[in-house]
């Protein structure tokens, strides 16, 4: 990533660990994404103070140009990209550009293939969200099973209890 491009990523996210902005932008609750909830405020209170040289429309190509996808919703934009999540800072450095992609710069390709080179990437990235999605989701499906797991141990126990319970209970009101 080139030095303009580090800067912009890390001070966008040094803005979404700033909690005073995030009735403006903020990350989404998994934290893959982030959401802009209003924009007008995020023009003039964000952008003209953390980024002045840039207005929306060059804010959201830069992001295009460092390869994040975009969601639009009636009120609020949100953007996501594989390497940029909340808590993995560490990540923030495989983000690159479109142009600084190595295959480009080795040959120069015609303006078809570079628009499929791009739509590859895209689907990439996607495909790459839809894998960390998934994770989460298996993730989620094993700590249900433990949870059931724990829960049917519990009962079987307690149910053994009871037996053993019923048992005595009937010898005791059974006198041979």
């Amino acid at each position: 990533m080139n030095r303009t491009a580090s800067k912009f990523i890390k001070s966008l996210y040094k803005i979404l660990s700033n909690s005073t902005l995030e009735s403006i932008i903020c990350w989404t609750t998994d934290g893959s994404k982030f959401i802009i909830k209003d924009l007008l405020e995020f023009e003039q209170r964000i952008l003209s103070n953390y980024f002045p040289d840039i207005n929306i429309k060059k804010f959201r190509k830069k992001l295009k140009m460092l390869l994040f996808t975009k969601t639009v919703t009636n009120d609020t934009i949100t953007f996501s990209h594989a390497y940029f999540q909340k808590n993995k800072p560490y990540l923030l450095g495989k983000i690159c550009c479109f142009s600084e992609i190595p295959s480009r710069k080795k040959v120069n390709f015609s303006s078809d293939m570079a628009v499929k080179i791009r739509l590859l990437e895209s689907a990439h990235i996607r495909m790459e969200e839809t894998v960390a999605d998934l994770e989460k989701k298996y993730q989620k499906i094993i700590d249900f099973n433990k949870f059931m797991l724990k829960e049917l141990n519990q009962h079987t126990v307690n149910s053994e209890y009871d037996t053993e319970h019923f048992k005595k209970l009937m010898n005791k009101s059974n006198p041979d």
